[in-house]
C-alpha cells in the first residue's frame, strides 16, 4: 500500500505466483465476450488483509509496522476456486459467486 494515502493493506504471494497469473489471464480471455468494460491492469497476486475507507487526518495513522514486517511463509491448501461477479455500487462493492470448480 501507499504509505500517504493507503486504501487496501495486502500480502505479496511468491510461492505458485506464475501458476495464479496463468489462471487469471485464462479467465480474462474466457470473460471477454461477456464484459461490458476492458480493462488493461496487471493482475499481482495477493491476499487482503483489510481495506481502508476513511483516513482521519487527525488521527495517525502508522503504517510503518505493516510495511516493514517481515512475514514467515504459510501454505495454504487451496480445494475450490470460486469465480466472482462485483458491482461497484455508490456506497460499497457488492461480489456474488458465479460458479465454483473443485480442485483435485
Amino acid at each position: 500500500p501507499s504509505d500517504k494515502n493507503p486504501k487496501i493493506l495486502w500480502l505479496n504471494i511468491e510461492k505458485g505466483k506464475q501458476q495464479l497469473i496463468d489462471v487469471q489471464n485464462n479467465i480474462e480471455k474466457i470473460a471477454i465476450p461477456f464484459k461490458s468494460n476492458i480493462k488493461n491492469e496487471k493482475y499481482i497476486p495477493h491476499i487482503t488483509i483489510g481495506r481502508i475507507k476513511k483516513v482521519n487526518k487527525n488521527v495517525n495513522f502508522d503504517l510503518s509496522t505493516f510495511l516493514n514486517a517481515v512475514y514467515s511463509g504459510i501454505k495454504i491448501p487451496v480445494k475450490t476456486i470460486y469465480l466472482f461477479k462485483s458491482e461497484l455500487l455508490e456506497s460499497r462493492a457488492v461480489y456474488s459467486i458465479i460458479t465454483q470448480y473443485s480442485l483435485k
